[in-house]
């Protein structure tokens, strides 16, 4: 099993500083979720909480992972980095193409392409997007970033998007692994019929040991290895070395935490920046101490 530090927040310094500790002592990658921006008036319902709410304020701070991300591994030598996960229906498939690839090249071959579907219609309506054919748009999407970031000349005709002959160079060497994040059905087969692996939002222990069986049995009906499969996934009550064998024995390839989670750095935020950051790699530290050192 591999470790991602998640991380969020406002601090650029600070996912660099982490970064850096998280190298140093273990972690494999670091990851970062989106938020393009938040609609204040929201009538749709958040599918991982039992109200339906969103339980962030509006204005919680998020920074873009297609640019913060490929800047933190070129301060790497190591650590993969990943959205988790860009909401890919929102963007341009061809930019998007050209940022992935971008970031591929700056990270020497160290970026991974975590996509999800927004759960947020209004989201949709602020972008112009239509909602009734966000998944048919998701599958095609995955389809032109594969091929345009290959630089070789392509075409793409599909129901959404119709692509006479294009080139976008230079091209990478290695393809960029794609992650599929959702927890709905139409994720999972999605996920197991064309992902290189699965993200899942983190969870208890539980859940994520049904999801992630119910994912590689999925793969496996669709006649695919899973050996090469990933799976990304977050349990909010996993603390034990023996909770995280669990995860690993389901099959869960790479443990997303955040290692300060529970802990007291919210009696500290009245603190310095450099308060904050300090708390924050003290817990990366202690986290590879107890539990990844052990695996």
């Amino acid at each position: 099993m591999r470790f991602t530090l998640w991380n969020t927040g406002a601090d650029p310094g600070e996912f660099f500083a982490l970064a850096q500790a998280a190298e140093g002592c273990g972690w494999s990658s670091m990851c970062l979720n989106e938020s393009v921006f938040q609609p204040i008036d929201v009538a749709s319902r958040y599918p991982y909480t039992p109200d339906g709410m969103r339980f962030w304020p509006t204005d919680s701070p998020y920074l873009e992972p297609m640019t913060l991300l490929p800047a933190v591994a070129a301060a790497t030598q190591r650590l993969r980095v990943y959205p988790f996960v860009t909401k890919l229906v929102l963007r341009d498939p061809l930019l998007l193409a050209n940022q992935v690839k971008t970031a591929s090249l700056l990270s020497g071959g160290r970026f991974s392409l975590g996509v999800g579907m927004s759960w947020m219609r209004e989201e949709y309506a602020f972008c112009g997007i239509d909602w009734a054919s966000r998944r048919q748009r998701f599958v095609e999407m995955i389809e032109i970033v594969r091929l345009a970031v290959t630089g070789a000349v392509v075409e793409y005709h599909g129901e959404i998007f119709d692509l006479p002959p294009f080139q976008q160079a230079p091209g990478i060497q290695a393809p960029v692994p794609v992650l599929v994040g959702g927890h709905r059905p139409w994720s999972l087969r999605t996920a197991a019929r064309i992902g290189d692996g699965w993200c899942g939002v983190p969870g208890p222990i539980d859940e994520i040991i049904r999801t992630a069986t119910e994912v590689l049995a999925l793969v496996d009906e669709a006649g695919r290895d899973r050996s090469g499969f990933e799976i990304h996934a977050g349990a909010l009550d996993a603390v034990t070395v023996d909770d995280y064998r669990r995860l690993r024995d389901a099959g869960v390839t790479d443990a997303v935490v955040m290692p300060w989670l529970g802990g007291d750095l919210a009696a500290s935020a009245g603190d310095s920046e450099l308060a904050v950051r300090a708390h924050k790699i003290d817990a990366v530290k202690r986290f590879a101490d107890t539990v990844i050192d052990a695996l």
